[in-house]
């Protein structure tokens, strides 16, 4: 067998033995179309397969456990050129992960040397971000060569779409990465031919990556269009061009086509005439009845975004006339009333049926821009929380609406679930700006879970639905938590982790979802007094969450709960005698990551106010060691933070109660000084903070409370009885304004401690 003949039979052996043995028989009859001779091949390297129970393909090719300066991880995939690894750098000269894919032993050598030298010249002319990148390339010990390429921590295209559940309109412009990807290649003279779902990963932030240039060929410039060289028959037989398949001419309408086919995939389910005109014309049977360039095909998806006329459409005067409409609505909008009334004898009920489906259309479409666009571009800014309560309190009002109208549409439920638990983070979700409003969040939690678990229930087996579910169970446990519930947040917290372990793909999401549950159980089962199993929780929570930035740097989710990890860590370390340094050397991690993070984005608020916690946390950590002056500036620093971001965003109560916390803090060590002028300055401006917060409600009475309990305790201990007595009665009267039985365990130390004072006081007589 010539090696042609050989890397035909194992690219279509390695499909096969991908699929369960009942689906071989069905892909080989598409597969070998018109190939007797091929089936019969890989048929006896199946049975052989069968009977060995080992890969025979593969068996020769043992795994290194080093190439050059590269060390080898795991495998990570095999395919018809070769075996995919992961790897690392031993000499610390390149920090990341890489993939390393090593050239197939099966090769002739001189072949193999040919194909390595092509692909490498190839690799090294691609550099876009879209694209995985070539970052060394060698020869292994055994003379086999090898490729080293960014790592790409991500799903194949297909899946990604399946379990992300985006809107059309994210879709679309996801796929439009991949073009831009293609056209740069194109542009270089290099030809993909081999593009499918697998070859194209998305990371777990929506970034595309094109894989895999192992079959390309460059463009030959003087030949009008054409390959150099003869192109290897390796093709996948779902999204091979005609040419492919039957071995004819090969170009860039090759790639084209295999877009047509992806596209068909990404845009699945949407009744959307237009893309289906898109992606009809890019795998038209005949290269020239295609698009021309992926520039053309990606400027038609571009036009379709914008409501314009797509050159793959009959471009007929009624379909013309409806996209103008839909750019300019008002201004038409007084023509069509009057027209409508000309015609509304004439076929007025499918008018309006066309109209009502627009504007549903029209409607869902403004409420996802609201909750996924805009809403997340400005929830990082300065000043940004009472904007972001508006905008997801609008998009959940059309949704719910929508809902209504709707029925049982799976994905429209979704987007309300999601809308619900926004509105939740922005009302009371502890560790981001939020309004204070923490019953109000509690109850959009669980709408968001009655709806979560509703689709669920019609999706059983949809990764997205459970993650969904999972996310949802720890946001309420979030809100039971903060209310002192915490047996109940445990059960909700071992649900998300059940829900969350049984998504079979263990991408960042899943593992970012486990590690939030983790982090939860451990805040609980503090809560609860179980301080030696939060510790083990919380180690966790951190080897979850250290393993997931090791695999995805740039993952910025997971950096922020690494910080927040090693803080609470700390925090909990504290509890226990002798544990101070441990505690210390925690937050300082917690800080060098959150710092990392805002120096990188200064503007960015939720990053600021993260360092400013980490400033209370070592404040707290170094009075409890006894350093005294350390302590005060960190103190001094996170109130500065802190007073900024309450500046910037008077509606952000984390801030604004964070600020409130630190006020007392300082104002508390301060009159362990002695220092009363300070004390009594930091406490008297804690108090003003705390009355400007929703006055009348429990969470103001609270703090307002608090501040005056500390206040009184510095005037008791300065000697100022008359004026401690009135603050000391302030608090207790607060305090005992308090109805919510949630927050009574907390304050019934506190109450017993100022009732003593003020007796004190009041025998003191002054």
């Amino acid at each position: 067998m010539d090696t042609r003949r050989w890397l035909e039979v194992k690219s279509v052996l390695g499909e096969a033995l991908d699929r369960p043995a009942g689906a071989r028989a069905a892909y080989l009859s598409e597969a070998c179309a018109g190939d007797a001779g091929l089936r019969a091949e890989v048929e006896a390297l199946l049975a052989y397969e069968q009977e060995a129970d080992l890969p025979p393909l593969f068996a020769g090719d043992a795994s290194p456990h080093r190439l050059g300066p590269w060390r080898i991880l795991r495998e990570l995939g095999r395919g018809g050129m070769g075996v995919v690894y992961l790897a690392e750098r031993d000499d610390q000269l390149y920090e990341k992960r890489v993939a390393i894919k090593l050239i197939d032993s099966a090769v002739q050598p001189e072949e193999l040397l040919r194909r390595f030298e092509a692909e490498r010249r190839i690799l090294a002319q691609l550099e876009q971000p879209n694209i995985a990148r070539l970052i060394d390339a060698g020869i292994g010990p055994d003379a086999r060569p090898y490729f080293v390429l960014e790592y790409v921590d991500g799903l194949p295209l297909d899946e990604f779409v399946r379990e992300a559940a985006w809107p059309l309109r994210r879709r679309v412009e996801l796929f439009l990465k991949v073009c831009d990807a293609l056209n740069y290649a194109h542009r270089q003279l290099i030809v993909h031919l081999d593009l499918k779902p697998g070859n194209i990963l998305v990371t777990a932030d929506g970034t595309p990556k094109l894989l895999d240039f192992g079959v390309a060929r460059i463009l030959d410039r003087e030949s009008g269009g054409g390959l150099e060289g003869s192109p290897v028959r390796m093709l996948t037989q779902a999204y091979a061009s005609p040419e492919q398949k039957s071995g004819g001419g090969l170009s860039v309408a090759s790639d084209v086509y295999s877009l047509g086919v992806l596209l068909r995939e990404v845009v699945q389910g949407e009744p959307q005439e237009d893309l289906a005109c898109i992606a009809g014309k890019a795998t038209a049977a005949e290269p020239a009845a295609r698009y021309a360039s992926v520039e053309q095909l990606a400027g038609d998806l571009g036009r379709f975004l914008r409501d314009e006329p797509v050159s793959a459409h009959e471009q007929g005067f009624a379909y013309r006339a409806a996209k103008f409409v839909r750019r300019h609505q008002m201004p038409v909008l007084g023509g069509v009333v009057a027209l409508s009334g000309l015609l509304i004898g004439l076929s007025s009920a499918i008018y309006e049926a066309r109209i009502a489906n627009r504007r549903f259309d029209q409607v869902r479409h403004m409420a996802n821009s609201f909750l996924f666009e805009f809403h997340d571009a400005i929830q990082n800014l300065p000043g940004s929380t009472q904007a972001r309560a508006l905008v997801v309190q609008r998009a959940l009002e059309y949704l719910d609406s929508l809902v209504k109208e709707s029925g049982g549409d799976v994905g429209l439920k979704r987007e309300l679930a999601q809308s619900y638990l926004k509105i939740g983070d922005v009302q009371g979700l502890y560790f981001e700006a939020n309004l204070g409003q923490q019953r109000e969040s509690e109850a959009s939690y669980q709408k968001a879970l009655d709806l979560f678990q509703e689709i669920a229930r019609q999706r059983p087996l949809m990764p997205s639905a459970q993650l969904d579910l999972a996310d949802a169970h720890i946001r309420v446990a979030t809100s039971l938590s903060a209310a002192q519930r915490h047996a109940e947040a445990l059960r909700h917290l071992d649900q998300a982790i059940a829900t969350a372990s049984s998504v079979r793909f263990k991408i960042p999401p899943v593992r970012i979802a486990l590690a939030k549950a983790s982090f939860g159980r451990a805040e609980n089962l503090e809560g609860l007094g179980r301080i030696d199993e939060a510790l083990n929780e919380r180690r966790k929570t951190l080897a979850i969450l250290e393993e997931l930035r090791q695999s995805s740097p740039k993952n910025a989710a997971a950096r922020r709960w690494l910080a927040l990890g090693h803080k609470r860590y700390g925090a909990t370390l504290l509890n226990r005698a002798g544990a101070v340094e441990q505690a210390l050397a925690e937050m300082r991690t917690a800080e060098k990551l959150d710092g990392e993070t805002f120096r990188a984005d200064p503007n960015n608020a939720v990053a600021k106010g993260d360092v400013a916690l980490d400033a209370q946390y070592l404040a707290a950590a170094l009075t409890r060691k006894g350093d005294v002056e350390a302590a005060r500036a960190e103190w001094g620093r996170a109130i500065q933070m802190q007073g900024e971001l309450v500046q910037a965003d008077g509606r952000n109560v984390r801030a604004r109660f964070f600020l409130i916390r630190g006020l007392q803090e300082l104002g508390a060590l301060d009159r362990q000084r002695r220092a009363w002028v300070q004390s009594k300055e930091s406490l008297q401006r804690a108090l003003t903070l705390a009355q400007a917060i929703r006055p009348g409600t429990e969470e103001s009475m609270e703090l307002v409370a608090g501040s005056e309990g500390q206040l009184g305790r510095t005037l008791a201990a300065e000697g100022a009885c008359g004026a401690a007595r009135v603050h000391l009665e302030g608090a207790l009267a607060g305090y005992a304004d308090l109805k919510d039985p949630r927050r009574l365990p907390a304050v019934g130390a506190q109450r017993k401690e100022l009732a003593a004072l003020l007796a004190g006081c009041r025998g003191q007589g002054r």
